[in-house]
C-alpha cells in the first residue's frame, strides 16, 4: 500500500480514483463516502459530523480511530500519524487542507514542525485547486537552513520557501514579484 489518500474536511473536487487506501478526516469521511470511495480509515473528533453520520462512519470504515475534542493534534495531523503508522513507506496526498478554519490551515502548513511528522515530510504532498506543497525534497517548499537553488518556472509556477529553523537561509534564483 504505497498510494495514500487523506481527505480533510475541504474541498475534493481534485481527488482521483487511483490510490491504495482512502483515509477520511473528520468529515472528510462522508465526502469519500459520498464520492463512492472506500474509507478504509476513518479519523478524527467528529466533532463536524451529526450523530447520525458518525454512525454511518463507523459502519462503513474499515477501520476507525476516534479521539477526544480535547487534544493537542487536529485530526489531519492524528490522520497522517494513523497513516505513517500503518503504511510507514507510504506516499501520502492530502486533499482538502487549505479550505475552510484559519487554524487549520496555519497548522497544514507547519505541519513539518511536528517532531512526529517531521521525518515523513518527503512522503507527504497537499493540494488543492490552486496550490501544492510536494513533497519532491527538490521542489519543495520546506527548508531547514542553509543554501538553496529555486527551480525556475513560468509565472503560473510560484515557489515559496518556508524555514523550519532560526537559521539563516541563502536563496539564489528568486525573481520576486510586485
Amino acid at each position: 500500500m504505497g498510494n495514500i489518500a487523506i481527505l480533510a474536511g475541504g474541498d475534493s473536487a481534485l481527488l482521483p480514483r487511483d490510490h491504495d487506501v482512502y483515509v477520511g478526516v473528520d468529515s472528510g469521511c462522508l465526502n469519500l463516502l459520498e464520492q463512492g470511495l472506500p474509507l478504509d480509515m476513518a479519523v478524527g473528533d467528529f466533532d463536524s459530523v451529526s450523530e447520525t453520520d458518525l454512525n454511518n462512519i463507523k459502519a462503513q470504515a474499515k477501520q476507525v480511530v476516534q479521539s477526544v475534542p480535547e487534544k493537542n493534534d487536529t485530526d489531519l495531523e492524528l490522520a497522517l500519524k494513523a497513516a505513517f503508522e500503518a503504511y510507514p513507506n507510504a506516499a501520502v496526498t492530502v486533499y482538502g487542507a487549505f479550505g475552510g478554519r484559519l487554524d487549520h490551515f496555519l497548522s497544514n502548513i507547519f505541519l513539518p514542525t511536528d517532531p512526529d511528522l517531521a521525518p515523513y515530510m518527503q512522503q507527504i504532498q497537499l493540494v488543492d485547486g490552486q496550490n501544492r506543497l510536494p513533497r519532491d525534497p527538490a521542489r519543495s517548499c520546506y527548508v531547514l537552513r542553509g543554501f538553496h537553488a529555486c527551480w525556475r518556472g513560468s509565472l503560473r509556477n510560484h515557489r515559496c520557501q518556508i524555514p523550519l529553523t532560526s537559521r539563516e537561509l541563502f536563496s539564489e534564483g528568486h525573481v520576486w514579484l510586485q
